[in-house]
């Protein structure tokens, strides 16, 4: 929203000059500047979003929208913003019932998907990133996969646990179609995801004695 302006016009027909216009003016909104958005599982199996802003300009608050395939969003819970400033903000929410194996919501591991649908007064909305929390029951996982949802066509796999000459990747379909088998010889591990339709993908990993799958879902 521009308050006040002046419009300055150099050149003109009588002149070989083309026409150049200069907006000058005061109080020109700012779009809310959002960062440093974050989701991570708690001890006591809830989820805890942390996110921040370094400024606002009509800020109205943000909705908490979670998914647990990436596609189909419910609202979880609003956050009021503080209208129009330039410092520093800081916000949080928590889940208290996120998609778990201790809640019995699933077997072995749970994805849940949270974005930020940021609110002006003036009823325009923004999306946020999409963040995953995983909530698993047993023993710490083989590997961590992100980013997640995949954006950008490419995603890195980093393994904690020992790997040996038997690790091995396989990438499947929704419908278990197996669609790719690499072998793994690194801690970080990256994996081209250009031309899959978006949609919902299972990644296996098998390592010595150890099997594990987790989802990843493609945009």
């Amino acid at each position: 929203m521009i308050t006040k302006a002046t419009i300055t016009r150099t050149g003109g027909p009588s002149t070989s000059k083309p026409y150049f216009f200069a907006l000058s003016g005061t109080n020109i909104a700012l779009p809310v500047e959002l960062f440093d958005f974050r989701a991570i599982a708690q001890d006591d199996n809830t989820a805890l979003l942390t996110w921040q802003t370094a400024s606002e300009q009509g800020n109205k608050g943000f909705e908490i929208e979670k998914s647990t395939d990436g596609r189909n969003w419910e609202t979880q819970g609003f956050v009021p913003g503080h209208g129009t400033t330039s410092e520093f903000q800081q916000y949080k929410f928590i889940d208290e019932k996120p998609l778990s194996p201790h809640l019995g919501g699933c077997k072995g591991g749970c994805l849940n998907y949270y974005r930020l649908r940021q609110m002006d007064f003036d009823g325009k909305f923004e999306y946020s990133e999409v963040r995953s929390v995983l909530f698993e029951d047993g023993p710490p996982t083989i590997f961590q996969a992100y980013p997640n949802p995949v954006d950008n066509g490419q995603l890195t796999l980093y393994f904690s646990g020992e790997l040996n000459e038997t690790s091995t990747l396989r990438l499947f379909s929704s419908a278990g179609q197996l669609l790719r088998q690499e072998k793994i010889t690194s801690p970080l591990h990256p994996l081209e995801m250009g031309g899959l339709a978006a949609g919902i993908y299972w990644l296996e990993v098998v390592s010595g004695q150890r099997a594990e799958r987790q989802q990843v879902v493609v945009q």
